[in-house]
């Protein structure tokens, strides 16, 4: 799990030792790689960002806010598992995946 702090941006040149910017960068990086993976919505998420939400089980969903509610696009229940698009999945995971 990896997401942006609050407290990272923006960064004050006059104020940010190397060390702390190379741990900002370090965060900035893995949540970056990670799709910003968390059990909740990283707190300065804009309108119109995608984050990654960690479920029970080793699930994922791939989540939209769009600046008052956070919307599933995808997800997958466990790690291995079949891939689910949407609320309502079962017609575009069959034409798509090959699932049911």
């Amino acid at each position: 799990m990896a997401q942006i702090l609050l407290t990272d941006f923006p960064i004050d040149p006059t104020a940010t030792s190397g060390t702390d910017l190379a741990d900002i960068l370090n965060r900035w990086h893995q949540a970056a790689q990670s799709g910003q993976a968390g059990l909740t919505r990283p707190a300065n998420l804009a309108a119109g960002g995608l984050w990654t939400q960690q479920t029970a089980g080793g699930g994922m969903n791939l989540m939209f806010y769009d600046g008052i509610t956070d919307h599933v696009v995808a997800g997958v229940t466990t790690p291995g598992g079949s891939v689910k698009v949407g609320v309502d999945d079962s017609i575009v995971n069959a034409i798509i995946f090959g699932g049911a």
